[in-house]
Protein backbone atom coordinates (compact mmCIF):
# COMPACT_ATOMS: atom_id res chain seq x y z
CA UNK A 1 0.00 0.00 0.00
CA UNK A 2 2.66 2.41 0.87
CA UNK A 3 3.94 2.18 -2.45
CA UNK A 4 0.58 2.90 -4.32
CA UNK A 5 0.09 6.00 -2.01
CA UNK A 6 3.60 7.38 -2.88
CA UNK A 7 2.99 6.90 -6.63
CA UNK A 8 -0.56 8.65 -6.12
CA UNK A 9 0.97 11.61 -4.13
CA UNK A 10 3.69 12.53 -6.27
CA UNK A 11 1.40 12.35 -9.44
CA UNK A 12 -1.12 14.43 -7.58
CA UNK A 13 1.43 16.90 -7.35
CA UNK A 14 3.13 17.08 -10.51
CA UNK A 15 -0.55 17.48 -11.55
CA UNK A 16 -0.43 20.88 -9.99
CA UNK A 17 -2.51 20.13 -7.21
CA UNK A 18 -1.52 23.00 -4.13
CA UNK A 19 -2.44 20.21 -1.57
CA UNK A 20 -3.24 15.88 -2.00
CA UNK A 21 -4.18 13.81 0.32
CA UNK A 22 -4.17 9.42 -0.89
CA UNK A 23 -5.93 7.01 2.02
CA UNK A 24 -5.45 3.41 1.34
CA UNK A 25 -7.17 0.69 3.29
CA UNK A 26 -7.37 -2.64 3.93
CA UNK A 27 -10.44 -3.83 5.94
CA UNK A 28 -11.32 -7.72 6.88
CA UNK A 29 -14.61 -8.21 8.22
CA UNK A 30 -16.52 -11.12 9.61
CA UNK A 31 -19.69 -11.22 11.94
CA UNK A 32 -22.60 -13.39 12.49
CA UNK A 33 -25.88 -13.11 14.03
CA UNK A 34 -28.19 -15.12 16.12
CA UNK A 35 -31.77 -15.26 16.10
CA UNK A 36 -33.10 -17.14 19.19
CA UNK A 37 -30.39 -19.09 19.34
CA UNK A 38 -30.23 -20.26 15.60
CA UNK A 39 -27.41 -19.28 13.46
CA UNK A 40 -29.25 -17.07 10.94
CA UNK A 41 -26.51 -15.22 9.08
CA UNK A 42 -22.38 -15.63 9.13
CA UNK A 43 -19.90 -14.11 6.33
CA UNK A 44 -16.59 -12.63 6.24
CA UNK A 45 -15.46 -9.83 3.71
CA UNK A 46 -12.82 -7.96 2.38
CA UNK A 47 -12.11 -4.33 0.82
CA UNK A 48 -9.03 -3.00 -0.54
CA UNK A 49 -8.49 -0.08 -1.84
CA UNK A 50 -7.04 3.52 -2.11
CA UNK A 51 -8.48 7.22 -2.66
CA UNK A 52 -7.33 10.67 -4.01
CA UNK A 53 -8.34 14.09 -2.90
CA UNK A 54 -6.49 17.22 -4.43
CA UNK A 55 -7.02 20.93 -4.15
CA UNK A 56 -5.94 22.87 -7.01
CA UNK A 57 -9.18 25.19 -7.18
CA UNK A 58 -12.38 23.31 -5.28
CA UNK A 59 -11.81 20.18 -3.49
CA UNK A 60 -11.34 16.88 -6.33
CA UNK A 61 -11.86 13.14 -4.65
CA UNK A 62 -11.77 9.82 -7.12
CA UNK A 63 -11.25 6.18 -6.06
CA UNK A 64 -10.01 3.08 -7.54
CA UNK A 65 -10.50 -0.38 -5.75
CA UNK A 66 -7.73 -1.44 -8.18
CA UNK A 67 -4.32 -1.43 -6.64
CA UNK A 68 -2.20 -0.84 -9.89
CA UNK A 69 -0.57 2.00 -11.51
CA UNK A 70 -2.46 2.27 -14.44
CA UNK A 71 -5.84 2.70 -12.24
CA UNK A 72 -4.15 5.05 -9.80
CA UNK A 73 -3.30 7.18 -12.95
CA UNK A 74 -6.98 7.55 -14.29
CA UNK A 75 -8.13 8.31 -10.03
CA UNK A 76 -5.70 10.84 -9.95
CA UNK A 77 -7.07 12.45 -13.32
CA UNK A 78 -10.11 12.40 -12.65
CA UNK A 79 -9.78 14.02 -9.02
CA UNK A 80 -7.47 17.01 -10.43
CA UNK A 81 -10.44 17.81 -13.75
CA UNK A 82 -12.80 17.27 -10.65
CA UNK A 83 -11.31 19.54 -8.52
CA UNK A 84 -10.40 22.44 -11.76
CA UNK A 85 -14.03 22.37 -12.86
CA UNK A 86 -14.79 24.05 -9.30
CA UNK A 87 -16.36 27.27 -9.27
CA UNK A 88 -15.21 28.91 -6.26
CA UNK A 89 -11.48 28.30 -4.97
CA UNK A 90 -11.82 27.00 -1.20
CA UNK A 91 -9.54 27.75 1.59
CA UNK A 92 -8.11 25.07 3.97
CA UNK A 93 -5.94 25.00 6.60
CA UNK A 94 -2.22 24.79 6.33
CA UNK A 95 -1.13 21.92 9.60
CA UNK A 96 2.19 20.53 9.39
CA UNK A 97 2.52 16.54 8.67
CA UNK A 98 3.50 14.16 11.39
CA UNK A 99 4.68 10.53 11.46
CA UNK A 100 2.94 8.13 12.97
CA UNK A 101 2.32 4.29 13.47
CA UNK A 102 0.38 1.87 15.75
CA UNK A 103 -0.42 -1.48 15.57
CA UNK A 104 -3.11 -3.71 17.57
CA UNK A 105 -4.07 -7.55 17.72
CA UNK A 106 -7.53 -9.24 18.85
CA UNK A 107 -9.12 -12.33 19.79
CA UNK A 108 -12.44 -12.98 18.98
CA UNK A 109 -12.45 -16.78 18.35
CA UNK A 110 -14.79 -17.49 21.23
CA UNK A 111 -17.45 -15.34 20.62
CA UNK A 112 -20.04 -17.42 18.59
CA UNK A 113 -20.21 -19.52 21.48
CA UNK A 114 -20.22 -17.42 24.44
CA UNK A 115 -23.14 -15.59 23.17
CA UNK A 116 -25.23 -19.12 22.10
CA UNK A 117 -23.67 -19.93 26.48
CA UNK A 118 -25.62 -16.41 26.77
CA UNK A 119 -28.83 -16.84 24.82
CA UNK A 120 -29.56 -20.20 26.30
CA UNK A 121 -29.51 -18.43 29.80
CA UNK A 122 -32.23 -15.76 28.74
CA UNK A 123 -36.23 -16.55 29.30
CA UNK A 124 -37.06 -13.72 26.23
CA UNK A 125 -39.57 -14.23 23.36
CA UNK A 126 -37.43 -13.04 21.33
CA UNK A 127 -33.60 -12.25 21.25
CA UNK A 128 -31.26 -10.97 18.36
CA UNK A 129 -27.22 -10.70 18.97
CA UNK A 130 -25.85 -9.57 16.06
CA UNK A 131 -21.68 -9.80 16.16
CA UNK A 132 -19.05 -8.13 13.74
CA UNK A 133 -15.44 -7.55 14.24
CA UNK A 134 -13.11 -5.82 11.44
CA UNK A 135 -9.20 -5.52 11.40
CA UNK A 136 -8.88 -2.39 9.22
CA UNK A 137 -5.21 -1.34 7.63
CA UNK A 138 -4.90 1.87 6.88
CA UNK A 139 -2.29 4.30 5.09
CA UNK A 140 -2.70 8.20 5.08
CA UNK A 141 -0.21 10.29 3.33
CA UNK A 142 -0.75 14.06 2.31
CA UNK A 143 1.18 16.86 0.94
CA UNK A 144 2.00 18.19 4.30
CA UNK A 145 4.68 15.63 5.16
CA UNK A 146 2.02 13.12 6.96
CA UNK A 147 2.42 9.96 6.91
CA UNK A 148 -0.12 7.97 9.21
CA UNK A 149 -0.03 3.90 9.42
CA UNK A 150 -2.05 1.82 11.25
CA UNK A 151 -3.60 -1.76 11.81
CA UNK A 152 -6.57 -1.31 14.47
CA UNK A 153 -9.04 -4.61 15.18
CA UNK A 154 -13.17 -3.29 16.38
CA UNK A 155 -15.57 -5.62 17.57
CA UNK A 156 -18.98 -4.93 18.02
CA UNK A 157 -22.19 -6.62 19.37
CA UNK A 158 -25.84 -5.35 18.98
CA UNK A 159 -28.10 -7.48 21.66
CA UNK A 160 -31.63 -6.43 21.16
CA UNK A 161 -34.16 -8.45 23.27
CA UNK A 162 -38.51 -8.84 23.72
CA UNK A 163 -39.29 -9.21 27.26
CA UNK A 164 -42.68 -9.81 28.79
CA UNK A 165 -46.01 -12.06 28.42
CA UNK A 166 -49.91 -11.95 27.39
CA UNK A 167 -50.66 -11.02 30.49
CA UNK A 168 -48.78 -7.71 30.70
CA UNK A 169 -48.24 -6.96 26.76
CA UNK A 170 -44.14 -6.92 25.83
CA UNK A 171 -41.21 -4.28 25.82
CA UNK A 172 -38.25 -4.45 23.43
CA UNK A 173 -35.09 -2.72 24.53
CA UNK A 174 -31.36 -2.95 23.04
CA UNK A 175 -27.96 -2.89 24.28
CA UNK A 176 -24.72 -2.06 22.08
CA UNK A 177 -21.13 -2.90 23.36
CA UNK A 178 -17.42 -2.03 20.74
CA UNK A 179 -14.38 -1.10 20.90
CA UNK A 180 -10.74 -1.28 19.99
CA UNK A 181 -9.87 -5.05 20.75
CA UNK A 182 -11.40 -8.30 21.06
CA UNK A 183 -13.32 -10.51 23.68
CA UNK A 184 -11.86 -8.46 26.37
CA UNK A 185 -14.35 -5.37 25.57
CA UNK A 186 -17.67 -7.80 26.75
CA UNK A 187 -16.34 -8.29 30.21
CA UNK A 188 -19.34 -8.05 32.16
CA UNK A 189 -22.07 -7.60 29.65
CA UNK A 190 -24.05 -10.62 30.27
CA UNK A 191 -25.04 -10.07 34.00
CA UNK A 192 -25.22 -6.11 32.77
CA UNK A 193 -28.24 -6.98 30.15
CA UNK A 194 -29.79 -9.86 32.69
CA UNK A 195 -30.07 -7.14 35.60
CA UNK A 196 -31.77 -4.50 32.45
CA UNK A 197 -33.54 -7.36 31.47
CA UNK A 198 -35.67 -7.98 35.20
CA UNK A 199 -35.66 -4.10 35.51
CA UNK A 200 -37.66 -3.76 32.16
CA UNK A 201 -39.71 -6.65 33.55
CA UNK A 202 -40.93 -5.42 36.80
CA UNK A 203 -41.67 -1.67 35.15
CA UNK A 204 -43.87 -3.70 32.33
CA UNK A 205 -45.38 -5.99 35.05
CA UNK A 206 -46.56 -2.89 37.27
CA UNK A 207 -47.44 -0.09 34.99
CA UNK A 208 -47.03 2.72 37.86
CA UNK A 209 -47.76 6.07 36.25
CA UNK A 210 -45.26 8.33 36.54
CA UNK A 211 -46.20 12.15 38.34
CA UNK A 212 -46.90 15.23 36.64
CA UNK A 213 -45.65 18.86 37.33
CA UNK A 214 -42.31 19.91 37.76
CA UNK A 215 -39.80 17.23 39.07
CA UNK A 216 -36.61 16.53 39.13
CA UNK A 217 -34.49 13.94 37.20
CA UNK A 218 -31.43 11.70 37.04
CA UNK A 219 -31.06 9.58 33.39
CA UNK A 220 -28.65 7.65 33.56
CA UNK A 221 -26.12 7.02 31.01
CA UNK A 222 -27.64 5.61 27.64
CA UNK A 223 -29.65 8.66 27.94
CA UNK A 224 -26.84 11.56 28.96
CA UNK A 225 -24.72 9.69 26.26
CA UNK A 226 -27.72 9.82 24.05
CA UNK A 227 -28.37 13.79 24.79
CA UNK A 228 -25.01 14.72 24.68
CA UNK A 229 -24.26 12.80 21.06
CA UNK A 230 -27.62 14.29 19.77
CA UNK A 231 -28.28 17.49 21.24
CA UNK A 232 -24.45 18.91 21.60
CA UNK A 233 -22.41 16.61 18.99
CA UNK A 234 -24.64 16.82 15.80
CA UNK A 235 -25.49 20.25 16.12
CA UNK A 236 -21.65 21.62 17.02
CA UNK A 237 -20.05 20.22 14.07
CA UNK A 238 -19.10 22.89 12.26
CA UNK A 239 -20.69 21.91 8.33
CA UNK A 240 -23.83 21.47 9.77
CA UNK A 241 -23.40 25.21 11.30
CA UNK A 242 -22.47 26.11 7.95
CA UNK A 243 -25.69 24.62 6.77
CA UNK A 244 -23.87 21.54 4.60
CA UNK A 245 -25.92 19.26 5.92
CA UNK A 246 -29.27 20.28 6.38
CA UNK A 247 -30.78 18.57 2.99
CA UNK A 248 -29.40 14.94 4.28
CA UNK A 249 -29.13 14.73 8.30
CA UNK A 250 -30.44 18.03 9.30
CA UNK A 251 -28.43 21.68 10.40
CA UNK A 252 -28.26 23.38 13.96
CA UNK A 253 -29.77 25.73 16.30
CA UNK A 254 -26.00 27.49 16.22
CA UNK A 255 -25.27 30.12 13.91
CA UNK A 256 -21.30 29.79 14.20
CA UNK A 257 -20.89 32.78 16.48
CA UNK A 258 -22.11 31.29 19.82
CA UNK A 259 -18.54 30.57 21.19
CA UNK A 260 -18.41 31.97 24.95
CA UNK A 261 -22.24 32.08 25.19
CA UNK A 262 -23.63 30.52 27.94
CA UNK A 263 -26.10 27.46 26.90
CA UNK A 264 -26.00 25.36 30.32
CA UNK A 265 -25.29 25.83 33.68
CA UNK A 266 -22.00 25.61 35.85
CA UNK A 267 -22.35 21.57 36.18
CA UNK A 268 -22.42 21.19 32.44
CA UNK A 269 -19.52 20.30 30.30
CA UNK A 270 -19.32 18.05 27.11
CA UNK A 271 -16.38 16.10 26.12
CA UNK A 272 -15.72 14.16 22.78
CA UNK A 273 -12.52 12.52 22.52
CA UNK A 274 -11.26 10.28 20.16
CA UNK A 275 -8.02 9.30 21.97
CA UNK A 276 -9.94 7.22 24.73
CA UNK A 277 -8.42 4.01 24.66
CA UNK A 278 -9.92 0.62 23.56
CA UNK A 279 -12.84 3.42 22.37
CA UNK A 280 -15.38 2.51 19.86
CA UNK A 281 -14.41 5.55 18.62
CA UNK A 282 -10.44 5.18 18.99
CA UNK A 283 -8.11 7.17 16.63
CA UNK A 284 -4.82 8.96 16.90
CA UNK A 285 -5.25 10.69 14.01
CA UNK A 286 -7.93 11.82 11.55
CA UNK A 287 -8.40 11.49 7.79
CA UNK A 288 -6.33 15.16 7.12
CA UNK A 289 -3.82 13.64 9.21
CA UNK A 290 -4.58 16.05 12.26
CA UNK A 291 -3.39 15.00 15.83
CA UNK A 292 -6.72 13.81 17.58
CA UNK A 293 -7.08 15.10 20.92
CA UNK A 294 -9.37 15.56 23.69
CA UNK A 295 -12.25 18.89 22.83
CA UNK A 296 -14.53 20.28 25.06
CA UNK A 297 -17.90 21.06 23.18
CA UNK A 298 -19.25 22.54 26.49
CA UNK A 299 -17.27 23.68 29.20
CA UNK A 300 -19.00 24.76 32.76
CA UNK A 301 -22.23 25.92 30.32
CA UNK A 302 -20.10 27.70 27.83
CA UNK A 303 -20.08 26.91 24.27
CA UNK A 304 -16.46 26.21 24.18
CA UNK A 305 -15.49 24.79 20.56
CA UNK A 306 -16.91 23.23 17.71
CA UNK A 307 -16.26 20.26 16.18
CA UNK A 308 -13.94 21.06 12.69
CA UNK A 309 -12.07 19.97 9.84
CA UNK A 310 -9.38 21.72 7.79
CA UNK A 311 -11.76 23.76 5.61
CA UNK A 312 -14.70 24.71 8.06
CA UNK A 313 -11.46 25.70 10.33
CA UNK A 314 -10.43 27.92 7.64
CA UNK A 315 -14.13 29.09 7.02
CA UNK A 316 -14.96 29.82 10.84
CA UNK A 317 -11.39 31.30 11.49
CA UNK A 318 -10.66 28.34 14.17
CA UNK A 319 -8.42 25.37 14.51
CA UNK A 320 -9.03 22.12 13.38
CA UNK A 321 -9.00 19.57 16.41
CA UNK A 322 -8.91 16.54 13.98
CA UNK A 323 -12.87 15.52 13.39
CA UNK A 324 -12.33 14.61 9.93
CA UNK A 325 -13.43 11.10 9.58
CA UNK A 326 -14.14 8.78 6.74
CA UNK A 327 -15.75 5.28 6.81
CA UNK A 328 -14.18 3.76 3.95
CA UNK A 329 -11.54 4.27 1.43
CA UNK A 330 -14.04 5.03 -1.34
CA UNK A 331 -15.54 8.14 0.72
CA UNK A 332 -14.79 11.42 1.49
CA UNK A 333 -13.74 12.61 5.37
CA UNK A 334 -16.49 14.62 6.66
CA UNK A 335 -16.63 16.13 10.49
CA UNK A 336 -17.83 13.73 12.53
CA UNK A 337 -17.77 12.75 16.22
CA UNK A 338 -16.02 10.45 18.30
CA UNK A 339 -16.63 9.50 21.82
CA UNK A 340 -19.14 12.14 22.91
CA UNK A 341 -20.14 12.06 26.90
CA UNK A 342 -21.52 14.91 29.64
CA UNK A 343 -18.23 14.68 32.18
CA UNK A 344 -18.65 13.04 35.18
CA UNK A 345 -19.16 15.20 38.68
CA UNK A 346 -18.33 14.62 42.33
CA UNK A 347 -21.32 12.80 43.30
CA UNK A 348 -22.34 9.21 43.98
CA UNK A 349 -25.57 8.00 42.51
CA UNK A 350 -26.97 7.63 45.92
CA UNK A 351 -26.02 10.88 46.71
CA UNK A 352 -27.76 12.41 43.64
CA UNK A 353 -30.80 10.23 44.32
CA UNK A 354 -30.53 11.91 48.46
CA UNK A 355 -31.54 15.32 47.00
CA UNK A 356 -34.39 14.49 45.22
CA UNK A 357 -37.28 15.12 47.11
CA UNK A 358 -39.57 14.11 44.12
CA UNK A 359 -38.38 12.84 40.86
CA UNK A 360 -37.93 10.36 38.33
CA UNK A 361 -34.65 7.93 37.73
CA UNK A 362 -34.71 7.33 33.82
CA UNK A 363 -32.00 4.18 33.41
CA UNK A 364 -32.80 3.55 29.81
CA UNK A 365 -34.79 4.35 26.34
CA UNK A 366 -37.26 2.24 24.51
CA UNK A 367 -38.09 5.62 22.17
CA UNK A 368 -36.41 9.26 21.32
CA UNK A 369 -36.50 11.58 18.70
CA UNK A 370 -35.07 15.12 18.03
CA UNK A 371 -35.65 17.99 15.19
CA UNK A 372 -33.59 18.40 12.47
CA UNK A 373 -31.43 21.43 14.02
CA UNK A 374 -31.15 19.58 17.73
CA UNK A 375 -33.34 21.68 19.51
CA UNK A 376 -36.42 19.93 20.78
CA UNK A 377 -36.10 16.03 22.31
CA UNK A 378 -38.11 13.59 24.00
CA UNK A 379 -36.78 10.35 25.45
CA UNK A 380 -39.56 7.38 26.75
CA UNK A 381 -37.67 5.12 29.49
CA UNK A 382 -38.13 1.65 29.29
CA UNK A 383 -36.87 1.57 33.04
CA UNK A 384 -37.46 3.72 35.72
CA UNK A 385 -38.16 4.53 39.27
CA UNK A 386 -40.21 6.87 41.47
CA UNK A 387 -38.02 9.05 43.47
CA UNK A 388 -39.44 10.73 47.23
CA UNK A 389 -37.74 12.17 49.43
CA UNK A 390 -34.24 11.06 49.01
CA UNK A 391 -35.24 6.95 48.05
CA UNK A 392 -36.31 4.94 45.74
CA UNK A 393 -40.05 3.82 45.50
CA UNK A 394 -40.81 1.79 43.11
CA UNK A 395 -40.75 1.03 39.20
CA UNK A 396 -42.67 3.42 36.44
CA UNK A 397 -44.07 2.91 33.91
CA UNK A 398 -42.58 4.66 30.75
CA UNK A 399 -41.88 8.17 32.05
CA UNK A 400 -40.82 10.90 29.33
CA UNK A 401 -38.66 13.58 29.68
CA UNK A 402 -39.17 16.06 26.81
CA UNK A 403 -36.80 19.58 27.08
CA UNK A 404 -34.95 21.83 24.88
CA UNK A 405 -31.25 21.32 24.05
CA UNK A 406 -30.86 24.57 26.39
CA UNK A 407 -33.27 23.72 28.79
CA UNK A 408 -31.67 19.76 29.24
CA UNK A 409 -28.01 21.83 30.24
CA UNK A 410 -29.41 24.29 32.31
CA UNK A 411 -31.35 22.02 34.52
CA UNK A 412 -28.07 20.15 35.14
CA UNK A 413 -27.35 20.70 38.83
CA UNK A 414 -25.01 17.32 38.94
CA UNK A 415 -23.19 14.28 37.83
CA UNK A 416 -21.86 11.01 38.94
CA UNK A 417 -18.45 10.38 39.66
CA UNK A 418 -18.34 7.48 37.37
CA UNK A 419 -18.80 7.18 32.95
CA UNK A 420 -20.33 4.43 31.53
CA UNK A 421 -19.95 4.10 27.83
CA UNK A 422 -22.29 2.20 24.97
CA UNK A 423 -20.73 1.81 21.31
CA UNK A 424 -23.05 3.62 18.71
CA UNK A 425 -23.09 3.49 14.81
CA UNK A 426 -23.21 7.38 14.18
CA UNK A 427 -24.83 8.17 10.36
CA UNK A 428 -24.04 11.13 8.31
CA UNK A 429 -23.43 12.27 4.91
CA UNK A 430 -24.59 11.42 1.02
CA UNK A 431 -23.76 8.54 0.33
CA UNK A 432 -24.49 7.26 4.05
CA UNK A 433 -21.50 6.92 6.12
CA UNK A 434 -21.47 4.75 9.35
CA UNK A 435 -19.21 5.98 11.90
CA UNK A 436 -17.87 3.89 15.37
CA UNK A 437 -18.15 6.10 17.94
CA UNK A 438 -19.01 5.82 21.76
CA UNK A 439 -21.81 7.48 23.83
CA UNK A 440 -22.59 7.40 27.54
CA UNK A 441 -21.77 9.39 30.62
CA UNK A 442 -22.32 9.61 34.34
CA UNK A 443 -25.56 9.64 35.84
CA UNK A 444 -27.45 13.85 35.77
CA UNK A 445 -29.29 15.39 37.44
CA UNK A 446 -31.91 17.70 35.98
CA UNK A 447 -33.78 20.00 38.26
CA UNK A 448 -37.64 21.30 38.21
CA UNK A 449 -38.37 20.09 34.34
CA UNK A 450 -42.00 19.81 33.39
CA UNK A 451 -43.46 16.43 33.01
CA UNK A 452 -47.23 16.90 31.36
CA UNK A 453 -47.77 12.94 30.69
Amino acid sequence: MNEMVDFALELALKGGARYAEVRAIKSSDSGFLLRNGNLDESGMEESYGLSVRVLKKGFGFASTSIMEKGAIERAVEMALKSSSAQRDEIGFQNVEGEKFREEKSADVENMFGRLKDFDSELDCPMRIMSFSHTMEEKVYKNSDGADIQTKLPRSFLFVFLTVGEESTGYEQFMNEYGGVGGEEIFRGMEEEIKKEKEGVLRCLREKNPPPKGKIDYIVGPKISGLAAHESCGHPFEADRILGREMAQAGGSFLKGKEIGERIGSESASVIDDPTIEGSFGYYRYDDEGVRARKRYLIKNGIVNEFLHNRETAFIMDAQSNGSARASAYDVEPLVRMANTYIESGDYSLEELIEGVKEGILMENYMEWNIDDKRLNQKYTACEAYLIENGEIKGPLYQPKLEVTTQGFYSAIDGCSKDLKFSAATCGKGEPMQGMPVFTGGPYVRLREVENEY
